[in-house]
């Protein structure tokens, strides 16, 4: 697998193969904001991790080439960050990213651009929130029959506020695409979230879809966990790691019930 590791705005560890083109380039007095360009080439996986004591600025560009299947699994532990992707994607292509967060407070800007006929791209994020995250996602679909499924799931604790806002895009005769928003927030505090779900379609034939929850687990699920003798706090936990580590693969499982084991012992 290709792995990207960024320390506190350098690259520590970097283990790619032919399927990769990677270009970093650390903020100067021109550019205040560290920069990471990646074109994929072949079908691979990529482990990018990205990790910081303090603050930092971030861009990202993904170029996927055409008929190429890319897999991301993606860490960031982080203080506090903000992050701007923006991902290009040609001709049947396929993207998918499977991302934690465990971050004091991030801004995150995320731009998708299908730009070719049949691009796919899915992409689902978990995080735990203590401080102000914000996420602003924008998904164009430029072609058609791309296919866009962004899953955003997150708990609220602390101190945290938590921001969803994700907009999707077709424009007339674009036809035959596919767009699905599934947004959830587990507020377990009287603090205020937000969820803006954004479908802007000007096509008929589209598949559209979004839905945008937020709230705590429902006295069902819990009670049915409390008659089975589980204590009211563990039953808690246990909804919790359901929810954060569905969809994830088993290495970012075991480190996210280390981060769940911080807050929920």
């Amino acid at each position: 697998m290709n792995k990207i590791n960024i320390v506190d705005g350098r690259i520590e560890t970097t283990i790619f193969d032919n399927d990769i083109d990677c270009e970093f380039i650390p903020k100067n007095d021109k550019f205040l904001v560290d920069s990471l360009k990646i074109k994929i080439k072949q079908d691979t996986e990529l482990e990018l991790s990205i990790k910081n004591k303090k603050d930092s600025k971030i861009d990202i560009f993904v170029n996927v080439l055409e008929g190429v299947n890319l897999n991301v699994y993606e860490y960031i532990n982080s203080s506090n960050i903000k992050i701007q992707y923006k991902y290009y994607l040609e001709k049947n292509s396929n993207v998918e990213i499977k991302k934690i967060n465990n971050v004091n407070s991030i801004k995150e800007y995320d731009i998708v651009n299908l730009n070719g006929e049949n691009s796919k791209f899915k992409r689902v994020l978990k995080t735990i929130s203590n401080g102000l995250e914000k996420y602003d996602m924008l998904i164009y679909h430029n072609e058609k029959n791309s296919r866009s499924d962004m899953i955003n799931h997150g708990v609220n604790i602390l101190e945290g506020n938590l921001v969803f806002n994700v907009s999707t895009f077709v424009p007339k005769d674009v036809s035959g695409c596919y767009a699905n928003q599934t947004n959830r927030i587990i507020n377990l505090t009287d603090n205020k979230c937000q969820i803006s779900p954004n479908m802007y379609i000007d096509c008929f034939d589209v598949v559209a879809n979004h839905s945008a929850f937020i709230g705590a687990f429902s006295e069902n699920e819990l009670f049915y966990l409390q008659s089975r003798g589980i204590p009211y706090q563990e039953a808690t936990k246990l909804l919790i790691k359901g929810f954060l580590t569905s969809e994830l693969n088993e290495e970012q499982k075991r480190i996210y019930n280390k981060i769940l084991n911080k807050y929920w012992r």
